[in-house]
Parts: structure tokens; sequence; C-alpha cells
């Protein structure tokens, strides 16, 4: 559970950079 948790957290991560970057 604990290596599903950073995973989602490291996907979150690139999707708001993914975001930044489009704006």
């Amino acid at each position: 559970m604990v290596v599903a948790a950073k995973l989602l957290g490291i996907h979150r991560n690139t999707l708001s950079n993914k975001l930044k970057e489009i704006r």
C-alpha cells in the first residue's frame, strides 16, 4: 500500500507539472 501511495503521489506531481507547463 505504501508503494501504491508513492506511485500516486509521483503521478500527481507529474500531472501538476504538465498543467503548469501548459499555462
